[in-house]
């Protein structure tokens, strides 16, 4: 019974030296194999990364040019897309107005009143003022001023817009 005690336990202890040893051995076997797999991920994968980098490098720097660029747009103050439109509508009929007063003048020599162009068919406005904008059209000394004043008390905020005989819409007064 001696023996076969002292047996079993040689047999553990014979056991465990190999069971050491094998892991050992995997150890080794696991790290040459993590390093040529990382060796082979990074050889199949470094192209793409490297143009999946360019890819972002461009991506930033679109957005970068589109922010600048069309940040530009939003310098007019307005908050909502609502009152944007409004305003790229109250400056369309600002030209409209003006391209009228000019034929108008061209075919009879004088400048004509809101009420004139709009009678004789020269402008036509599908709303007589956008958002409570409302229209006037000046007439100082060899020339035409068409003014789009906008209702403060409705709108706080908001700008008046006005055209000239140099065709081009400009804020305030």
């Amino acid at each position: 019974m001696f023996y076969a005690k002292k047996d079993c336990f040689a047999a553990v202890g014979l056991f465990f030296a190999l069971l050491d040893r094998s892991v050992a051995r995997m150890e080794l076997v696991l790290s040459q194999s993590i390093g040529e797999l990382a060796h082979a991920v990074k050889s199949k994968y470094e192209g793409p990364m490297k143009s999946l980098a360019g890819i972002l490098v461009v991506l930033v720097v679109s957005l970068l040019v589109y922010k600048y660029y069309f940040g530009k747009a939003e310098s007019d103050g307005t908050a909502t897309p609502a009152q944007t439109i409004n305003i790229v509508g109250v400056k369309n009929d600002l030209i409209a107005i003006a391209q009228a007063e000019r034929a108008y003048q061209a075919e009879h020599g004088s400048y004509a009143s809101l009420d004139d162009l709009t009678s004789g068919g020269a402008v036509t406005f599908e709303k007589r003022g956008r958002q409570g904008y409302t229209y006037e059209i000046q007439n100082p000394a060899g020339g035409f001023r068409v003014v789009a004043h906008c209702p403060a008390a409705t709108n706080p905020g908001c700008n008046d817009y006005f055209i000239d005989q140099s065709m081009e819409v400009q804020t305030g007064q």
